[in-house]
């Protein structure tokens, strides 16, 4: 494994054990990713995946992880959102 590739092992594993709190505290079932990374996705997931089980096994059974089905948009329809959410407070 060349060490971009284990780099980006590392990476997406520690993004996994960094986003696995989260996901408990949301009671999330799902996470779409989407935009670059998904782009990436047989590179990303399984590392993501191990981080996420690492962190906290019983928020790994109860999410799944999904590649975003329109990655190109997903980051602008995301912020669209939030806005959205924001400007009606």
């Amino acid at each position: 494994m060349s060490s971009f590739a284990t780099a980006s092992y590392k990476a997406n594993r520690l993004l996994g054990r960094t986003l696995a709190p989260w996901l408990r505290r949301f009671e999330a079932s799902v996470l779409v990713l989407g935009g670059g990374i998904s782009a990436a996705w047989q590179f990303v997931a399984p590392p993501l995946g191990q981080g996420i089980r690492s962190a906290d096994a019983e928020v790994a059974g109860r999410v799944t992880v999904v590649r975003s089905p329109d990655a190109e948009t997903s980051a602008l329809r995301g912020a669209a959102l939030r806005a959205s959410a924001l400007a009606q407070r």
